[in-house]
């Protein structure tokens, strides 16, 4: 295994443990009931109904985090090869992750 897989793999996770869900029209909880994220803030009155569903989208999107975190984690950790010149695109599976750790900006 590469140096950068071994990171991704054993890096410390700081968010709620998942599964989170979403409830309660945009709200994203974990499912010991710990509160995540309100996605319905956002309402533009000259499209309501746009807004609704994008407010319930968002919150559907968060409440996959952390297994969206595990899933790449995984595909990571089966196929980088940091020594293949085809396998650059992981490089941007590897940088979001961080990401997501809070490493980068």
């Amino acid at each position: 295994r590469s140096h950068r897989v071994e990171l991704v793999m054993t890096a410390q996770r700081k968010w709620t443990k998942g599964p989170w869900r979403r409830y309660a029209f945009a709200h994203v909880e974990s499912v010991a009931g710990r509160g995540i994220a309100n996605c319905g803030v956002y309402q533009d009155s000259r499209k309501v109904d746009e807004t609704y569903e994008e407010n319930i989208a968002n919150a559907h999107l968060i409440s996959t985090a952390p297994e969206l975190y595990e899933a790449l984690s995984r595909v990571i950790s089966v196929l980088y090869d940091d020594r293949d010149p085809r396998n650059k695109w992981m490089d941007d599976v590897v940088a979001v992750l961080a990401k997501a750790r809070g490493e980068t900006p």
